[in-house]
């Protein structure tokens, strides 16, 4: 009888990382590449975020709200005719899957990476950049206050380790329980976490919320659940955002010289 499969913390990492792009494309209307390796200047992923019209005046000139062409072809989901406009901000994104909790020390750096990043920008840079930081741990509180406090827009979002049956259903046939490079078994049942801190709620309005969804129709991929965007319109209640992204090539060499300017930034 096979034993347990022993996952490397490069190969677990690497998954993580690919899951997160995955989770966030196809819940949170994400589009986003990985820049991942030695010289990634401390970021794992970067591209937009597709959001409605935000209600800041401001902020909804900076972040350029973009109509679709009704004959462009959509990734996910088709849009409503309610849905048709949307704001894009600016992720910069860092992955961490590790077992113990995720401490402040990680924000900190993504919050520098991020500070430098806006220094070398122009004061009249037209997309807010938001710092996106995906564990696959929980946050320490003293992780979650260092956000809190910070004068960056930042979201914190936790993404429990898949169970070993979804393991199973994504490639692993013979049935042998996966583990982490420490031997410990992946985790069931686990709920995930999505929150911002006060200067992205400024951006976003209160409008607008990231919720942890569970039910018995989602996909094996997602069996601890995925984040979704709620927002409220003008008139009406409470509603699920429409995944949409527009095709993966529109953004393509925005996000090549972004990444070379975190690069820069780095060096």
């Amino acid at each position: 009888m096979a034993g347990p499969r022993i996952i490397s913390a490069v190969h677990q990492g690497v998954a993580f990382e690919q899951r997160a792009l995955r989770l966030l494309e196809e819940n949170l209307s994400m589009s986003l590449r990985r820049v991942g390796g030695k010289s990634d200047g401390g970021v794992d992923l970067l591209g937009w975020w597709w959001l409605p019209p935000l209600r800041n005046s401001n902020i909804d000139n900076c972040g350029a709200p973009v109509t679709p062409h009704p004959e462009n072809h959509y990734r996910h989901q088709q849009l409503s005719p309610s849905s048709t406009k949307r704001t894009r901000l600016r992720i910069l994104a860092q992955c961490k899957a590790e077992k113990k909790k995720t401490a402040p020390k990680y924000i900190r750096e993504l919050e520098g990476v991020t500070a430098r990043l806006s220094s070398s920008q122009s004061s009249s840079s037209t997309f807010p950049v938001v710092s996106l930081f995906v564990s696959e741990s929980a946050f320490t509180r003293a992780a979650i206050l260092r956000a809190h406090s910070s004068a960056f827009p930042f979201f914190l979002l936790h993404i429990p380790p898949l169970a070993p049956r979804a393991l199973e259903s994504n490639g692993n046939m013979n049935g042998d329980t996966e583990r982490d490079a420490s031997g410990h078994d992946l985790d069931d049942g686990e709920i995930g976490t999505a929150l911002w801190n006060p200067a992205l709620s400024r951006i976003l309005g209160d409008r607008m919320q990231v919720r942890w969804e569970r039910g018995d129709n989602l996909q094996s991929t997602t069996s601890s659940g995925r984040p979704a965007v709620w927002h409220q319109p003008e008139e009406g209640p409470w509603e699920r955002l429409r995944n949409w992204t527009p095709e993966s090539d529109v953004m393509q060499e925005d996000d090549e010289e972004f990444a070379d300017k975190v690069k820069a930034g780095m060096q």
